[in-house]
């Protein structure tokens, strides 16, 4: 029977399988000591053979200040040829004296040292159980803290085989101690040939409140990981289920990885990381969380095979919620293979404030082939708070390289009552694509007391023309697509805002869509497809490429406005947003509808408004509708050839450049006055007409009114 602690070279290991196992029950080393059930300081061969290397703490313990260690190995540890087996575990049970403030701690494995698994299937793991047996609630100078680790500052090099390591930690709280951990931390390990695993977990419960100290709670931390040349999985998570108190206003920080560098290998490896937590509290005074699937990784690279990175983050408590998915990390260097980025947020809270964001200051590059990022954030009040807010895409860059990719962001903010909620697909993110067909979606649906839901904005930069820009007179055909839904007393949705777009030269698409639905005293609803200033742009390539920009705003009750514009400028702003379409048969489809029901309600919708749109050379169609009018203060420009300007109604100005152009009107040409100012038609609504229509025209040669037959020259209009 072997003792602890033990140290591992006085074993005689043979060329068979050893079994080394040393489990220490009820320890009571001194105060403030460290105790290992095995340790090693030096070199340790344990030869060819099936080798089993088991450390283990268990029982009851009432020690002051004591860092219990499964197995701790300082030196090397070569574990040579066969199945092997290196496992260190800590599993007790704490009843803390009354006068005990300190810290204990519980390591599974504690590696300072290397070890080297060699052939064979080998594991690695290190476990362990914290259990707070003191049920009583202590005053906060008397609450002691529990900090466990799974393994902890371990260098492991993997052989050919299938090898596995794993670090897990698990609190069970009585509510009487504060606790902290990490799955794994300090890790360093490359990966061998073969199919490997790396998982690192930690796991709290309570039987009435957590209390959680400011090192907080993380799967995979301080690590730097290498897989190698097999399908690899390397996988990371929190999961809290106990009542989360508030303590001293901080945020409780719980994270499947924070601060490490992974490089994925050569084969088709996938990288998982999950948090969930389900905090609430018998009396809604919860903690407020920071939750966080990836945090602070300043590499995590892609490997040559078909990679997949998961990451899910869920939250639930009675507190403020600040969740992410992905937070100021980069994601890169994705030169082949199919990548795969998804990431799910969800948080729910009853408290004053909901944040949720997918990817956060965060860069990711993917590479040539094929790639998919899905992006996907739900946040939700159930209270009476300030705000709820789900952004998809927050600052930061994607670059998703050559190939045929998919990027899908969704965003919703559902406040309920909340006084705020704010959802945004894309807000201040730079998204750069390459040759190939790039498609661009961004969704966003807010409601709330004050909703605003913008699909793409916020100052974001959208380029998909590749590395050559616009000026490739060939390319795939992309889209980009921005859509939003707004609900609540106050309701504004935007398509695309402030944003600029450019696409390259195949027959892309740029889709704005937007719908605000506003009720209750004095509703307001303010729905826009594409809306910018001076300095904002959609620029599309040489082929016949679209712009849909639709807009619906409907607000029922006393005082209700409603505003829709299809296609404007930000009020206020200098200058007018740019639709420039360039060469090919292009089409530019706006429409605002309006529509406000109640005693003094208001009611105002255009097509475009404020905007300069320029369809460069080919037969190109301008087509603009309104629940009031088509276009408001614009400047058209047709180009070379023969172009349509379907215009309904309005003012501005039209230019139909070189070729046979048509202007469409609605009504019939008698409810039209034509006059010449300065060499230009000017068209206006007649006195008998009652119309706002004030245009000038020129280089337009035919004319068409939606209520009368054929086609009019300009000199059959000006024949009175």
């Amino acid at each position: 029977m072997l003792t602890a602690p033990f140290n591992l070279q006085d074993f005689d290991f043979t060329f068979g399988a050893d079994e080394v196992e040393v489990v220490e029950e009820n320890a009571s080393p001194a105060p403030g000591s460290t105790f290992p059930a095995i340790f090693n300081d030096g070199f340790v061969d344990a030869l060819p053979g099936d080798d089993v290397i088991h450390g283990a703490i268990t029982g009851f313990d009432e020690a002051d200040d004591v860092d219990f260690i499964g197995f701790s190995n300082s030196g090397t540890l070569l574990t040579s040829f066969g199945d092997d087996e290196v496992s260190g575990a800590v599993d007790f049970k704490q009843a803390f004296p009354r006068d005990f403030s300190g810290e204990s701690t519980g390591i599974g494995g504690r590696v300072t040292g290397l070890i080297n698994t060699g052939f064979g299937e080998d594991e690695v793991e290190g476990t362990v159980s914290l259990d707070d047996r003191r049920f009583a609630e202590p005053t906060p100078i008397e609450k002691p803290t529990l900090f466990g680790v799974g393994i902890r500052d371990i260098t492991l090099l993997m052989g050919a085989d299938d090898d596995k390591a794993s670090g897990a930690t698990s609190f069970s709280s009585g509510g009487s101690a504060t606790v902290s951990g990490r799955g794994i931390t300090g890790l360093a390990v490359n990966a061998g040939l073969g199919d490997d695993e790396l998982h690192g977990s930690i796991e709290a419960t309570s039987r009435s409140s957590l209390h959680v100290a400011d090192a907080g709670l993380t799967g995979l931390r301080f690590s730097d990981v290498k897989m190698g040349a097999g399908d690899d999985v390397v996988s990371a998570e929190a999961t809290v289920e106990a009542a989360l108190k508030r303590t001293s206003g901080a945020f409780v920080e719980i994270g499947a990885i924070r601060s490490t560098d992974i490089f994925l290998g050569a084969g088709d490896d996938e990288l998982i990381a999950e948090v969930d937590v389900e905090g609430e509290t018998d009396d809604g005074v919860g903690a407020n969380v920071a939750a966080e699937g990836i945090r602070a990784s300043d590499r995590i690279a892609w490997g040559s095979g078909e990679d997949a990175i998961e990451v899910s983050v869920d939250v639930e408590t009675d507190g403020d919620i600040l969740a992410n998915g992905i937070r100021s990390s980069l994601i890169g260097d994705g030169r082949f293979g199919a990548k795969t980025l998804d990431v799910e947020v969800s948080a729910s809270s009853s408290g004053l404030a909901v944040v949720a964001n997918g990817l956060f200051n965060t860069t990711v590059e993917t590479g040539r082939a094929d790639d998919q990022i899905k992006v996907d954030v739900d946040a939700t009040g159930t209270g009476e708070g300030d705000l709820v807010s789900a952004v998809g895409v927050f600052l930061g860059e994607i670059k998703t390289g050559n190939g045929t990719d998919e990027l899908d962001v969704s965003a919703t903010a559902d406040g309920a009552t909340s006084v705020v909620a704010d959802a945004v697909g894309l807000l201040g993110a730079t998204i750069i694509g390459g040759f190939g067909r790039d498609v661009v979606e961004a969704e966003a649906t807010a409601t709330g007391r004050q909703a605003e839901a913008i699909g793409i904005g916020g100052q974001s930069d959208i380029d998909t023309a590749g590395a050559v820009g616009n000026d490739v007179p060939f390319g795939a055909n992309d889209l980009v697509s921005g859509y939003a839904t707004a609900t609540g007393s106050l309701a504004t949705a935007r398509g695309i805002a402030d944003t600029d777009v450019r696409t390259g030269g195949g027959a892309d698409a740029v889709n704005g869509e937007a719908e605000a639905t506003a009720s209750g005293p004095a509703p307001a609803a303010l729905a826009t497809g594409i809306s910018g200033n001076g300095e904002i742009s959609i620029e599309t390539g040489r082929r016949d490429d679209n712009v849909y920009a639709t807009a619906t705003a409907e607000a029922s009750g006393p005082d209700a406005e409603a505003t829709a514009f299809g296609i404007t400028s930000d009020p206020g702003e200098e200058g007018k947003i740019l639709i420039a379409t360039g060469p090919g048969a292009d089409t530019v489809i706006a429409s605002g509808t309006a529509s406000a029901r109640g005693i003094d309600a208001v009611a105002l919708g255009i097509g475009i408004s404020s905007a300069t749109i320029e369809t460069g050379d080919g037969v190109d169609l301008v087509e603009a509708r309104g629940s009031t009018i088509g276009v408001n203060d614009v400047h058209i420009d047709g180009g070379a050839g023969g172009d349509f300007f379907d215009l309904q109604s309005g003012n501005g100005f039209v230019d139909g450049g070189l070729g046979l152009d048509t202007l469409i009107l609605a009504g019939s040409r008698d409810d039209f006055d034509f006059s010449f100012v300065d060499g230009d038609l000017q068209i206006t609504d007649a006195a008998t007409s009652g119309g706002v229509t004030d245009l000038l025209v020129t280089r337009v040669e035919r004319f068409e009114f939606q209520d009368d037959d054929g086609v009019a020259s300009l000199a059959d209009i000006l024949v009175v």
